[in-house]
């Protein structure tokens, strides 16, 4: 039996190799991902965004976190691929949990197969080293657990990373997105307005066969240049101005303003409603006011300033010496004159315009100081002209005692310029700036008290303490409190914040009329 059983056991000769069959699709398939870490490298990278300029219109991603795995997506659906990737680390996250666990069971076991030798060698006298182990039951399942919780920190810690540096690229796409298409807006606007411009430029020489002057105020560019250095050399000295076409209302009105600074301040001047007039004239702007027939920014003497740090008034200088109420008689002369012969002034007036048309009445508006001396005129019993429809007094000054002890770290300031204004404090000067106690005329139909909350020169509760005045006014009168957004001077220097008192308050005396 032994020799043909050693013959049923005799192997068999191998069979003979072949090479494999080449795939018909080897030469179209994708190259593999050694493949490709072996070639040249070229391909664009995600941290080579935002590209600086593009083709089209650009496109802000979102920042996904999916399942620990940031990326950003620009549109939907997400490619194959990347699903395929976040299948795939969920499925390893699940392995390694799965992992996690089971190291908990066994080094619980662990613990009891410990407790169980030393049991032995207490009662029996047999120890480790009889077993011959020398180490813990628990030692690997420890040991295990612990590179799973390190490795879950690195993960962690590299996800962190990459959202950060993912969340850089999508603000740097959405500061680019934002400012190209403000670019756009203005681009367009721009467009619009030349578009416009011809075609007025184009009506007004089939009408009157010349074009239309250009400019939007009645003074020259050297006038007004002169203006901003010294410009209270005469009362009441101000510029009319007027938007390029109007369309004529039921309703127009003629706004006169008064500059603030501190009845004092050389470098505030009527030059200051400049930066509110495009955004009252552009029919693109969002506070675009149709009603308006022109616009009176006025001037007035200037309370001594020797201490400017570049232009320091003199004490031979008329227009800088000047006291209470000499700003005040200022403004006077100014809106009289405005409403006497601003119409004949006028560079726009227009000949469709019917004198009907023409305002009669007028909207006065005043910053800071000016707001004073807006209420001021409307307080007066008897104005040598006629009291305004409205009152815009913005970011006003009303009591100039609780002004100066609401700013204790800069009261040496307050006190100078109130006392160059009204008089020293201690001989009643000061309460002649005061506007809490007289009731506002009836002839003004609206009074609009503008502040922000975040002036820094003049407190909110600056228009708080004219509650009881606001209490005093009449059934047919309005009186309100708007909020502004800005600081002091940033309220007439972005120009938005006038536009918006004024809008709101043309608004008010349409619905009423």
């Amino acid at each position: 039996l032994g020799p043909e059983i050693l013959e049923h056991l005799r192997a068999k000769p191998p069979r003979k190799l072949t090479a494999p069959k080449k795939s018909k699709g080897l030469a179209s398939r994708s190259p593999t991902i050694k493949e490709v870490k072996d070639g040249p490298q070229n391909l664009p990278s995600i941290f080579d965004r935002p590209y600086p300029t593009l083709s089209g219109r650009r496109s802000v991603p979102h920042l996904i976190n999916a399942a620990g795995f940031p990326f950003l997506r620009y549109k939907k659906p997400q490619p194959s691929v990347l699903s395929n990737i976040i299948a795939n680390k969920q499925r390893a996250d699940e392995r390694r949990w799965v992992r996690y666990y089971d190291m908990q069971n066994l080094e619980h076991l662990g613990l009891l197969e410990d407790d169980w030798d030393r049991t032995l060698e207490r009662f029996c006298g047999l120890g480790q080293d009889v077993s011959g182990r020398g180490t813990s039951w628990a030692t690997a399942p420890i040991k295990e657990i612990y590179e799973i919780n390190a490795i879950a920190v690195r993960h962690r810690h590299k996800e962190e990373m990459m959202m950060e540096k993912l969340r850089v690229i999508r603000d740097k796409e959405q500061a680019l997105a934002d400012h190209e298409e403000s670019v756009r807006k203005d681009e367009k606007r721009r467009q619009r307005i030349a578009r416009r411009s011809a075609c007025n430029t184009e009506a007004q020489v089939e009408e009157n066969g010349t074009p239309e002057p250009a400019a939007v105020t009645s003074e020259s560019e050297k006038e007004v240049n002169q203006s901003a250095h010294n410009p209270q050399t005469q009362p009441g000295h101000h510029g009319l101005f007027s938007p390029i076409s109007r369309k004529v209302k039921k309703l127009m009105e003629l706004i006169s303003f008064i500059h603030g600074g501190a009845f004092r301040d050389p470098l505030q001047t009527s030059t200051s409603i400049l930066a509110t007039l495009p955004t009252l004239f552009d029919p693109t702007s969002s506070y675009y006011t149709p009603g308006i027939f022109a616009v009176a920014s006025i001037n007035y003497r200037l309370s001594p300033y020797p201490s400017h740090p570049t232009l320091p008034s003199r004490e031979d200088d008329p227009s800088r010496t000047a006291t209470w109420p000499d700003h005040l008689e200022d403004v006077r002369a100014g809106i009289s004159w405005t409403l006497q012969h601003g119409r004949n002034h006028d560079p726009r007036r227009r000949p469709d315009v019917e004198e009907d048309q023409i305002p009669q009445g007028y909207i006065l508006a005043g910053h800071s100081v000016g707001g004073t001396m807006t209420l001021k005129i409307c307080q007066a019993l008897a104005p040598p002209f006629a009291y305004p429809i409205a009152a815009l007094s913005l970011c006003g000054i009303y009591d100039f005692t609780a002004l100066r002890d609401a700013h204790q770290p800069n009261r040496k300031v307050y006190d100078e310029f109130t006392n160059g204004a009204f008089g020293p404090e201690a001989e009643g000067g000061w309460v002649q700036g005061l506007t809490t106690k007289d009731a506002i005329r009836k002839e003004v139909k609206l009074l609009v008290l503008a502040h922000s909350k975040t002036d820094s020169l003049v407190d909110w509760q600056q228009t708080c303490i004219m509650s009881d005045v606001l209490d005093r006014m009449d059934s047919s009168q309005q009186g309100m409190v708007m909020e502004l957004h800005g600081d002091h001077k940033e309220i007439y220097e972005k120009g938005t914040e006038i536009a918006k008192t004024v809008h709101k308050s043309m608004r008010i005396l349409e619905a009423s009329s």
